[in-house]
């Protein structure tokens, strides 16, 4: 990282407790940018990066489950309203399917909604 940091002046903000669990490094690279470099360098680690204006910021990989689970709960988006017929009433058991392939099970009644499908 030290080479990295001199050559493109960036640098790297990391805990050193972070680097206990690395394989070795051994990466030659010409004219290679800093994405490039660094995709290098992290491959087949434990580690990936963030680049923040001239900071690279080292973190550690989530497990592919946790981030499964985390991009899952990020895509989930409360949908709340009335789903109502051509005279105004609510329309109990409704299915609404949302552009992309979910579906819910609506009962007539904001925030009733059930997750069917995904």
């Amino acid at each position: 990282m030290k080479k990295i940091s001199k050559q493109s002046n960036y640098d790297f903000a990391f805990n050193s407790d972070m680097l206990k669990d690395v394989n070795p490094v051994n990466v030659k690279l010409t004219n290679a940018t800093l994405k490039e470099t660094l995709d290098a360098v992290f491959k087949d680690q434990p580690l990936t990066y963030v680049i923040t204006k001239n900071t690279v910021v080292v973190k550690k990989k989530l497990a592919k489950k946790t981030a499964a689970i985390m991009q899952e709960s990020a895509m989930q988006v409360l949908i709340s309203g009335i789903v109502k017929d051509s005279k105004g009433l609510p329309l109990p058991g409704v299915s609404v399917k949302v552009k992309g392939g979910t579906a819910w099970r609506c009962y007539g009644k904001r925030r009733k909604i059930q997750h069917l499908s995904s």
